[in-house]
């Protein structure tokens, strides 16, 4: 059961770490990279997004849920998704 939680909260994880497509801020050069500090927090809370915002600019979100493993993951997607709503309004 153990092993399937983590392979859950792996693909979740990599969800929230998704880098925008080249050509999706025509004036930004924009590279993404996410290097943990341990292999035990590869797997846990950390998230970043990019959005356009309808004046033109762009909204970064980087973001950190304490923890690690599925919970971690799960609360991660839940402030991700959140913050954008927030960022929209």
């Amino acid at each position: 059961e153990a092993m399937r939680q983590e392979r859950i909260a792996y693909a979740l994880q990599n969800t929230l770490l998704t880098t925008p497509a080249p050509d999706a801020f025509p004036a930004i050069e924009l590279h993404t990279l996410y290097q943990p500090v341990t292999e035990e927090a590869l797997i846990g809370g950390d998230f970043f997004d990019t959005l356009p915002l309808p004046d033109g600019r762009v909204a970064l979100i980087v973001g950190d849920v304490t923890g690690k493993g599925l919970r971690a993951a799960a609360l991660t997607a839940e402030a991700k998704y959140l913050l954008r709503g927030f960022v929209y309004e």
